[in-house]
C-alpha cells in the first residue's frame, strides 16, 4: 500500500471537503483561480487524494510541515508559480475568496504547525486514515 505526503494543514482541508459534494469542490477551485474549467486534471487529483484515498483507513501518511506534499506538487498555482512553500509573499492574493475549508492565516509552516498542536499529532509519525479521522473527528 502506498504512503501518502500530506502538509498538516491538508488534513484540515480533508475534514472539509469531506462534507462537500464533488460540484463544491470544482466550484470553489474555479472560484479560487487554481483550474479554469471542471476538465482540469487537478480536480480529480484533489478529489482522489482527499476523498478517495481518505476512505481506506488502512492507507498510511506521512505529515509534513511546510514543503511540498501530494496535493502542492500537483497544483496549478505552484506549477505557474504564483504559490511556493518558500515563498509566503504570495500568501493573500488568492485567499481573498477563500472557502470555510481554507485557512485564513497561511503563513508556511506556521499554519501546518498549528494543526499539528490543535489536534495533537506528530509530524514524525507515520498516520493511517482511521487514526487521522479519529483524531480530526470525520
Amino acid at each position: 500500500m502506498s504512503q501518502m505526503s500530506l502538509r498538516a494543514h491538508h488534513l484540515q482541508s480533508s475534514k472539509a471537503i469531506h462534507a462537500l459534494p464533488k460540484e463544491e469542490i470544482i466550484r470553489t477551485l474555479i472560484a479560487l483561480g487554481y483550474v479554469s474549467s471542471k476538465e482540469n486534471p487537478f480536480i480529480s487529483h484533489i478529489y482522489n487524494t482527499l476523498v478517495n484515498a481518505f476512505k481506506n483507513p488502512e492507507k498510511k501518511v506521512r505529515l509534513l510541515i511546510g514543503g511540498l506534499d501530494d496535493i502542492c506538487i500537483e497544483c496549478p498555482r505552484h506549477q505557474r508559480g504564483d504559490c511556493s512553500p518558500e515563498n509566503p509573499s504570495s500568501k493573500g492574493q488568492w485567499l481573498e475568496k477563500r472557502p470555510a475549508f481554507c485557512l485564513s492565516d497561511y503563513q508556511y509552516p506556521i499554519v501546518d504547525q498549528r494543526i499539528v498542536d490543535k489536534y495533537g499529532l506528530n509530524p514524525e509519525k507515520v498516520y493511517t486514515v482511521s487514526e487521522i479521522r479519529e483524531k480530526l473527528n470525520f
